[in-house]
């Protein structure tokens, strides 16, 4: 073979299988292989390309259709046409996939042994050993691709690296293992990573990082919050949307945010970058401890939690952000401490008896609050307000709402919807509230006091009108 500078390979119309063997050192010949496996009598396993023993650096294997591709073994080219699999037991530090500029589905699953199976709607099933160094997929230039990380060996220890290139692309993940790492770049347009399969993020035990690049400016969606004929607008692109799915967890979990990484006890993190939009589904069958130090900056964040009760503390939300946080079922308590500049919060009860908690500082609180109890007897406090938007929807329920201290540029919007609601303007002292005020009761109960309007201003100790 030293003396072949090229060499073609013809099949059969049978299946023709082509091992080649690198225990001797590489065999492929200087100016490449190229191997035609003509026609074939099964479609399974079809025309075979084998190829065992031996180490390289990198192998790179390159795939122009479903049958037809090319594979570079440190510098050694091989061409196939008219394949039907590949499988490699070579040794190799590094694998890299090259995906063709068409459209298609590219899903990673366990083989056993060791190995990965990669198979494509627009490319050759590709089997190998378990790179030690960095496994990257290039779904392809051009075209939406949709990229579905099933499973993998629970001792995988290397890199992962999924490229989304051109196209709207989605990325599903279903498993990180705990020794390994994997990176998802989604490239250009508007992507789609799904984080968690039937076993949510349990099965996320490695680091995975996020990096949704760039996006469309359209679609976009229109946030806003409206309290006495003012309104907070917050237009934010749909862009790139992480998801996170961990509705199936039985186990009462600390779910955290802190503006670039999302963490949950009993996993793995997830850090994350140019992001337009990020969703989190928590527990749907039990109770949750969910802690949002910040969300991140210029972005939609959205939890939704499940149907126990959930224990929801809000320090912050990021700069020019919008944020929407669902209680679920059950009965959720929601803390909110402070703030940053042109947020908007959107906060929903839904059913079961919840309580909201507004703590002031001296920075203020959110540009613009929203607030539904949902349908049963809901209880919101805020202690202060500075230069916000506040409104608050009742549901059906018998609500009470304290409203303490505000200042001149406050506005707030209070509306109690069906039952019997209490207002409580003041929280002791009726000069602490500096801003303007509205306050509808909307429905009531038949036969009871109705909706109630109190000011309190116990605090007082000397002699005034009140008008």
């Amino acid at each position: 073979m030293s003396q072949i500078e090229a060499l073609e390979i013809i099949g059969s119309d049978s299946d023709d299988t082509l091992t080649i063997d690198l225990s001797q050192g590489n065999p492929i010949p200087s100016q490449g292989l190229i191997f035609r496996g003509e026609g074939q009598e099964n479609l399974v396993p079809g025309d075979i390309l084998k190829i065992v023993n031996g180490t390289v650096e990198t192998a790179t294997y390159r795939f122009d259709n479903p049958n037809d591709g090319g594979i570079d073994l440190d510098g050694h080219q091989i061409e196939y046409r008219g394949l039907e699999p590949i499988s490699s037991s070579i040794t190799a530090t590094n694998v890299t996939l090259d995906y063709s500029t068409t459209a298609e589905t590219i899903t990673v699953t366990d083989a056993g042994g060791g190995q990965t199976s990669v198979a494509s709607t627009e490319g050759e099933l590709t089997t190998f050993n378990n790179p030690a160094g960095t496994l990257t997929i290039n779904a392809g230039g051009t075209g939406g691709d949709t990229v579905n990380v099933q499973s993998l060996d629970p001792s995988y220890m290397g890199a992962i690296v999924l490229n989304g290139q051109g196209g709207a692309d989605t990325f599903q993940i279903d498993t990180v293992p705990a020794g390994a790492s994997m990176t998802v770049n989604g490239g250009a347009a508007n992507d789609t990573i799904s984080v968690g399969g039937t076993n949510g993020w349990d099965s996320i035990l490695g680091a995975l990082t996020v990096h949704g690049d760039t996006n469309d400016p359209t679609p976009s969606s229109n946030n806003s919050i409206s309290a006495l004929g003012d309104t907070v607008s917050n237009d934010r692109p749909d862009g790139d949307h992480l998801h996170v799915l961990d509705e199936v967890s039985a186990t009462t979990r600390t779910y955290t945010s802190n503006g670039s990484t999302l963490s949950r006890t009993g996993a793995g993190s997830i850090n994350y970058d140019t992001l337009e939009r990020v969703t989190i589904d928590t527990s749907a069958t039990t109770g949750s401890d969910i802690d949002v130090t910040t969300t991140p900056a210029s972005a939609v964040m959205t939890i939704n939690a499940g149907k126990a009760n959930d224990d929801i503390d809000v320090t912050a939300i990021g700069a020019n952000s919008v944020a929407r946080i669902h209680g679920g079922a059950g009965e959720d308590a929601f803390d909110v401490v402070t703030t940053s500049s042109n947020g908007l919060l959107f906060l929903r009860g839904e059913s079961g008896e919840d309580t909201f908690k507004f703590l002031g500082t001296g920075s203020g609180l959110f540009n613009a609050i929203q607030v539904e109890g949902g349908s049963e007897d809901d209880v919101a406090s805020v202690d202060q307000l500075n230069s916000t938007i506040f409104r608050f929807l009742g549901g059906s329920g018998a609500d009470e709402i304290e409203l303490g201290q505000t200042t001149p540029a406050d506005l707030a919007e209070l509306h109690g919807g069906d039952g019997n609601d209490t207002f409580i303007l003041g929280n002791g002292g009726a000069n602490g509230l500096l801003g303007s005020f509205g306050v509808n009761g909307e429905g009531n109960d038949s036969g009871g006091i109705g909706d109630s309007l109190v000011l309190n201003d116990t605090f007082t100790t000397q002699t005034l009108n009140y008008t």
